[in-house]
């Protein structure tokens, strides 16, 4: 694909009917995001029932492009949109050029839905709680929330991962497939109670506040077993099993949770409890090594007395292995209390040792932190894996 300008974009998507903009089908709204697209521009030119004509979308996508891919005139071309080449020989297209591959694929193919006579999907995002104590702003762009089953990274985003990865040097990339992402914070299960084991008097304890480590053995479970498990089903789960957390106590049993988890479920639990944490990292890497997937329990930086992703504790999923061009190790992390590590209200957001890349999916190698990192904010942990 060449340059891109306007008169592609707005007339290249053919004459497709309105559609709403609050009911974007998972890649679609991917890619928006992707492409940097804020739900504010996208949808400015909808009216109070989130109808858009594809006209005025197209113009509001191309505006959007303008701001940081074009020199400032609303005529001239966006960005180069050429394949980038891989050292596998294959192409990953830009996110410009690929976001309106998707948009000329017409409304079918592309997931503009057509505006239907039955109600509209509740199109909020949650915010996205850092931890138990304190939540991030929402997300801009606010689509309808998808099913658990469509939240899984598919087998093109996968793909891409492993291609940017392998294109930036890496070697020994594991990364576990059909991961989903799952916020605790999510319309569909947030307010689903989740109390201790035994409850505490006259408190209303939920997934939105305590619920990272149901949210990360949920995306899993899903992982491992291709299941349709949701944060909720492993709430009630650990309610039923005594494993929610002790009354008093802080947080969950996380360990009690996903040995339980396993037993019920044929998979292998292997502890990473020792008080050497390299010891627990090497636990965990050989675990996600040999297929595995792995639930952490992290702090703060005990050196800096800051945490990348709690000031307290927080729960999180590690997917994924690899080494960089220089030898050093990096973990994958699926964290379900934050969508965007970038927009952490935390000191330590993103670094040299935290590396966040937007353009892949949560399950699929978005955020990745170092071994030295990780040694230093890892508590605890767990691999989960398949029985033989």
């Amino acid at each position: 694909m060449g340059r891109i300008v306007r008169d592609d974009v707005v007339h290249g998507a053919g004459t497709q009917p309105s559609f709403d903009t609050r009911d974007l089908d998972v890649r679609t709204s991917l890619n928006l995001r992707e492409a940097g697209v804020d739900g504010a521009d996208f949808s400015g030119g909808a009216g109070s029932d989130g109808v858009i004509s594809p006209t005025d979308a197209l113009d509001a996508l191309f505006a959007v492009f303008g701001n940081s891919e074009r020199d400032g005139s609303f005529d001239s071309p966006a960005s180069p949109s050429q394949p980038r080449p891989t050292p596998t020989g294959s192409d990953i297209p830009t996110t410009a050029g690929d976001l309106l591959e998707t948009l000329r694929s017409g409304s079918e193919n592309a997931g503009l839905r057509q505006v239907s006579a039955g109600p509209a999907n509740d199109p909020a995002e949650p915010v996205d709680p850092a931890e138990t104590s304190e939540s991030a702003s929402a997300s801009k762009w606010s689509p309808s929330q998808p099913s658990p089953l469509e939240q899984r990274a598919t087998q093109a985003q996968h793909s891409r991962a492993l291609e940017i990865y392998q294109a930036q040097g890496f070697t020994d990339i594991n990364l576990a497939k059909n991961t989903p992402y799952f916020n605790q914070a999510d319309l569909k299960w947030k307010d689903h109670a989740f109390p201790k084991s035994p409850p505490e008097s006259d408190v209303i304890r939920t997934l939105e506040k305590s619920g990272c480590a149901p949210t990360a053995l949920a995306m899993a479970d899903a992982a491992l077993r291709g299941s349709p498990t949701r944060p909720e089903i492993v709430a009630d789960f650990a309610v039923r099993t005594g494993t929610s957390g002790p009354n008093p106590g802080f947080g969950a049993d996380a360990h009690g949770m996903g040995r339980a988890w396993a037993a019920e479920n044929n998979l292998t639990y292997t502890p990473a409890r020792s008080e050497v944490m390299a010891k627990n990292v090497d636990i965990i890497r050989d675990g996600i090594k040999a297929g595995g997937v792995a639930i952490i329990g992290v702090g703060i930086d005990r050196d800096q007395g800051k945490g990348h992703f709690t000031q307290k504790a927080h729960i999180m999923l590690v997917n994924g292995y690899a080494r960089d061009d220089k030898g050093r190790e990096w973990f994958f992390i699926v964290d379900p209390g934050r969508r965007n590590q970038a927009r952490s209200p935390h000191p330590l957001k993103v670094d040299e040792n935290v590396v966040q890349d937007e353009r892949l999916h949560n399950g699929a190698g978005q955020l990745r932190i170092s071994r030295e990192q990780l040694t230093k904010e890892l508590r605890h942990g767990y691999v989960l894996g398949q029985s033989p």
